[in-house]
């Protein structure tokens, strides 16, 4: 075990103890036990790639934001595949698009996959729900 000296600021100080005292009572080690948690939270999010996700999903988003108008125009009814922020491919099924999904962007850690429809014009933001992926899509 090891000592580690951090500095924060008053308020963050304020906000740490309250929290620590309220998950872990109002005993010695409740701050440590505190910090060593938020440190092993932020170790597993970094270990993950969480970061790159993200990245991934807001150069997919972008993607999708700037050929949605063309989208529509070209691929009305079929399922699209935006993967590493481009465009990759359409096809008539959800699981013919999910095929081509783990054949041409297998490593991608996001991707974007839904059904063309004309009220997406309306649509202004992010397309999708945030998602925990625990493997392929497709696969049981």
């Amino acid at each position: 075990m090891g000592i580690i000296k951090a500095e924060i600021d008053d308020e963050t100080k304020k906000k740490l103890w309250k929290k620590a005292f309220e998950k872990f009572g109002y005993s010695r080690g409740s701050v440590s036990l505190a910090i060593k948690e938020a440190i092993n939270k932020w170790l597993e999010e970094k270990e993950s790639g969480a970061e790159d996700i993200e990245k991934e999903r807001i150069l997919n988003n972008l993607a999708y934001l700037k050929m949605k108008d063309k989208l529509v125009e070209e691929y009305e009814g079929k399922y699209v595949l935006i993967a590493n922020g481009k465009f990759i491919a359409a096809a008539d099924t959800f699981d013919d698009i999910v095929r081509i999904a783990n054949e041409k962007a297998g490593t991608a850690r996001h991707r974007l996959i839904f059904k063309v429809e004309r009220k997406m014009l309306g649509r202004k933001g992010r397309l999708g729900w945030r998602i925990k992926v625990k493997g392929r899509a497709g696969t049981t």
